[in-house]
């Protein structure tokens, strides 16, 4: 139990150490202090190989190192040596010592350099965030895709009725920055908790001619064309929520440059209405309409995802109604699409 909370303790310090490394390139070496007693030394043997260090995921290498380290704190300093060949990356020594002046001359050696390539420094800038994502980091969220709902488990269309929607016109755009806490590692695979605030729209697009009206006792969906003998060229609901998702979600890496392969999660969302409208659009005349519509305040439901390195499939379905009960008909939204 006590070598689990060091591991924790040390595992949490080292991903807000991460968020500052640095990263030196020494001809053909990265050196990663860290932390003041332990660097990480990667050589690449030819400028191929160096060039493939750029697309290199170095989660899995610190997270070997800080296991390592875990419960050994008063180690002379150690340096941990690896080469990235044509079978990926390999330990090939580990170097203990009182101190740290050939590192220390390496990195004074190619200071002006590093400064002075500012491409060099892009690609490095780049690869120290990959560093971060350690223990615990934030990051950014992107989800498009689109929406649709459901009365009694079938869709309203079914039934021919007036709030039937326009599925590929009807959708849905989140962006969210979320906190990602590694909880679990096992091999070549690791568990995280993510968490966070997020903006989700929705727009819901309705068929033929129909458009969304409220009154004193509730939501009524009426009929342009029955009432002014033409159509309409746009008849939406927009809303906007902000909302606080969380996921646990399982992360697989590769065995050869640990690069992020395949990855699933589940997890729910609370979400706040804080903006809705309606818009319709007849010959070009736009009119917005900035009621409540009976919508309910607050949204809450599932979320699944599934996907392979950067890019996953979601889906999220609310558990709540759309409406407020009694005001209008009873629908939960449903959305689908990627997440970036």
């Amino acid at each position: 139990m006590k070598k689990f909370i060091q591991k924790t303790i040390i595992a949490l310090s080292v991903g807000m150490i991460f968020s500052t490394a640095q990263l030196v390139k020494a001809q053909d070496t990265i050196t990663i202090e860290v932390d003041e007693k332990t660097k990480i030394l990667i050589f690449a043997k030819d400028q191929e190989a160096f060039e493939r260090l750029k697309s290199l995921d170095l989660n899995n290498i610190i997270e070997e190192v800080v296991d390592e380290r875990t419960g050994n704190e008063k180690a002379e300093t150690i340096t941990y040596q690896y080469e990235m060949n044509n079978n990926g990356i390999v330990r090939t020594e580990v170097v203990k010592t009182s101190h740290n002046d050939v590192l220390k001359d390496i990195e004074d050696e190619n200071e002006e350099a590093f400064k002075d390539d500012e491409e060099t420094r892009s690609d490095f800038a780049h690869m120290s965030n990959k560093i971060s994502k350690k223990g615990v980091y934030w990051m950014t969220r992107f989800d498009f895709g689109l929406n649709n709902y459901l009365e009694n488990g079938s869709f309203p269309e079914t039934n021919n009725q007036p709030y039937a929607l326009v599925p590929f016109q009807s959708q849905h755009v989140s962006v969210a920055s979320m906190l990602k806490i590694r909880v679990a590692r096992v091999g070549k695979s690791a568990a995280f908790l993510q968490t966070g605030i997020d903006l989700t729209w929705y727009n819901f697009h309705f068929r033929k001619s129909n458009y969304i009206t409220q009154t004193d006792n509730g939501v009524v969906f009426r009929d342009y064309y029955a009432e002014n003998n033409k159509g309409l060229k746009g008849n939406k609901l927009t809303t906007l929520y902000i909302g606080a998702p969380i996921m646990l979600k399982w992360q697989f890496y590769n065995q050869g440059q640990y690069r992020r392969t395949f990855n699933i999660g589940i997890g729910g969302y609370v979400g706040y209405l804080v903006h809705s409208y309606s818009k319709i659009n007849a010959d070009g005349a736009k009119q917005k309409d900035y009621s409540n519509f009976f919508l309910n305040n607050f949204r809450y439901g599932l979320e699944a995802q599934i996907g392979y390195g950067d890019l996953s499939f979601f889906a999220k379905y609310d558990l709540n109604p759309l409406f407020n009960q009694g005001r209008a008909p009873e629908l939960n939204v449903f959305s689908f699409g990627i997440r970036l």
